[in-house]
């Protein structure tokens, strides 16, 4: 009877120190938001390990990850135009641990990436195409190129249209901007990459590629055969 109630003892001791510890999923997983707390998608999540060992997950458009968790590392998360974020997974102290990350004991964590603010240059291409009848309508695009300008105070940008790169009509307009946050530069970018879709075909196959270069210099070897002419920013 000694013996049974020993047991029984030991038992309860065991399953009210369980029950106290925390619970630990074997899994990261939690929200990407920025700093208004909108989500943020297509954010990279990755372990601080091994490159040979490192697996990589994408936030998805409601800015939510889950990622199953090889170690107790310390977490990355990135995303173009934010400063990139390291989430410690184990805090500890004295040779202690004495915290474990929201990530891995709740699904409903919140990672706030800032915004990179820094300022760089860039230089963007639309390179109108043609592969029959001509180039697609670029007035709306062009816009949007104005607006943003306007928008976001961005001075001394200068706006070239470089003529004679096909016998129908292919052109690049080259977007040069002395200084620019990392991300005015990434929303920049992702809305010329939709408005290209969306430009009117004029009866045209062809497209608008929309890239960014280190040196325009570079790009056009055979300048005298081609056409460099500044565009009026305030001009329709």
């Amino acid at each position: 009877m000694k013996n049974y109630k020993l047991r029984t003892g030991i038992v309860g001791i065991a399953i009210l120190f369980f029950s106290c510890s925390e619970r630990i999923h074997d899994y990261h997983a939690g929200f990407v938001v920025d700093e208004q707390g909108k989500p943020i998608d297509s954010a990279l999540v990755y372990e601080d390990l091994n490159p040979d060992y490192i697996i990589k997950t994408y936030t998805d458009s409601t800015g939510y990850f889950k990622q199953k968790r090889q170690q107790l590392m310390d977490l990355i998360v990135f995303k173009e135009g934010y400063l990139r974020d390291t989430i410690k997974m184990v805090s500890h102290q004295a040779g202690e641990t004495i915290e474990y990350s929201p990530l891995v004991k709740t699904d409903s964590a919140k990672i706030v990436l800032k915004a990179d603010t820094s300022v760089q240059k860039a230089t963007i291409v639309l390179g109108f195409y043609s592969i029959c009848c001509g180039t697609p309508n670029g007035e709306q695009i062009m816009r949007y190129v104005r607006m943003f300008i306007q928008h976001h105070n961005l001075q001394n940008v200068k706006i070239t249209l470089v003529s004679g790169l096909g016998k129908e009509g292919e052109h690049d307009i080259v977007v040069e901007i002395p200084a620019i946050t990392k991300m005015q530069k990434v929303v920049l970018l992702e809305n010329l990459q939709k408005l290209a879709k969306m430009a009117p075909k004029n009866n045209s196959d062809g497209g608008i590629n929309i890239s960014e270069i280190d040196d325009i210099k570079g790009r056009y070897t055979n300048r005298d055969r081609l056409t460099f002419k500044e565009i009026d920013l305030k001009s329709n």
